[in-house]
């Protein structure tokens, strides 16, 4: 996932500083709290089930999980 969210943010620094807060800090318990804070997460979950590519969707199947 956080691989992903790297490739689609590559020219955006604000998010990728993001992508790092969030692999240095995610834990489960925080997964709505990610989702609904105006980030790469809310957006990126949303853009690969908008897609119905299910390996775009697989690769954040470990987020959908916890919400």
């Amino acid at each position: 996932m956080i691989e992903e969210a790297r490739r689609l943010y590559t020219n955006n620094q604000f998010s990728l500083d993001v992508i790092d807060e969030f692999e240095r800090e995610y834990q489960s318990k925080d997964a709505i709290k990610w989702y609904t804070r105006d980030s790469f997460v809310y957006r990126s979950v949303n853009l690969a089930l908008r897609s119905q590519n299910p390996d775009i969707i697989y690769k954040y199947r470990f987020f959908l999980s916890m919400i």
